[in-house]
């Protein structure tokens, strides 16, 4: 009796993989044993990580023209909770970090949430093509060696004739937009939110966001995003997108009365737990906040 190869919510990330692969001439496979895609014999692993190579198999794996894996893609169901699956998944990880397969773990969250028209798988995906694209460049001489890859500065790639916004790997600019007209309409305190990224010991991301209404009140957010050996350096940057945007939809229900404000006091509060909590990565600050104005200054101490 056969069975299917892809469950449902495979078949969701599959949907969204082939195209970005197609665009960018790669391939996506499904179901590939980790032994036939990475080469375990004499590779140094523990008996425990080549046994586990020979038997599991990775959801997807991109692979260029030329069937060389770029990545793996793994759909992170309910069931990865689990004591056992959450050992394999550590075995996998292991794997790959020490013989060089970058893999991206996805949740449903990474399928379902749009931002700008766009998933987070998506534009994990597409970055991390658009980097080594930067990359290539740079090496032929292209881009100067000392300018770093910033997504949010591309105008436009040649896929955008049917996205027709700018800046399309900005996902927060349109929602940066509509704060700053809040606060020339004089219906918010500060032109801009405020936000910070940390990163925990598993180096997971948690985020923090938050704006004024006025004096005594305002809105923010939290969110949080696991630890990826995909486009690690862009994470950071994809957070405080997602932060910004999130907050504007909390701030909307706000203003419609459909929501509550906090007092400026509990959000400095707990501003400055966040931040003592976790390692600082990136962050923006309005310098009229005073929730979290000082976090530049506090960064550069901690970091110092």
């Amino acid at each position: 009796m056969v069975r299917k190869i892809l469950n449902w919510s495979e078949k969701q990330t599959e949907i969204q993989l082939l195209p970005l692969a197609a665009v960018n001439g790669a391939r996506v496979l499904a179901k590939v044993r980790v032994a036939d895609a990475l080469e375990i014999a004499n590779s140094g692993i523990t008996s425990e990580e080549y046994s586990y190579a020979l038997k599991a198999h990775f959801d997807f794996l991109i692979c260029d023209k030329n069937d060389m894996p770029l990545f793996a893609v793994e759909f992170d169901g309910p069931t990865h909770g689990a004591p056992r699956q959450i050992r394999n998944d550590l075995l996998k990880d292991s794997l790959c970090r020490k013989l060089g397969l970058p893999v991206l773990r996805a949740n449903w969250n990474h399928l379902t949430k749009r931002y700008r028209r766009t998933t987070p798988l998506s534009w994990l995906v597409e970055t991390w093509f658009l980097s080594r694209a930067f990359d290539d460049a740079q090496e032929a001489g292209h881009v100067p060696f000392e300018e770093g890859f910033d997504p949010s500065s591309i105008v436009m790639t040649p896929e955008d004739r049917n996205r027709p916004s700018p800046f399309p790997f900005d996902l927060a600019v349109e929602a940066r937009a509509e704060m700053k007209a809040l606060h020339k309409a004089g219906k918010i305190a500060d032109p801009a939110a405020s936000w910070h990224v940390g990163r925990d010991n598993q180096e997971a991301l948690h985020g923090f966001a938050c704006v004024r209404i006025n004096e005594d009140s305002g809105v923010k957010v939290t969110s949080g995003m696991r630890a990826q050996l995909l486009s690690r350096d862009l994470l950071p940057l994809l957070l405080g997108d997602i932060l910004v945007c999130e907050l504007l939809e909390h701030l909307r229900a706000v203003l419609s009365e459909s929501g509550r404000a906090e007092p400026l006091t509990t959000m400095y509060q707990q501003a400055r737990y966040h931040m003592k909590r976790y390692w600082p990565v990136a962050s923006f600050a309005y310098g009229g906040n005073p929730c979290l104005a000082t976090w530049e200054q506090r960064s550069a101490a901690r970091m110092g």
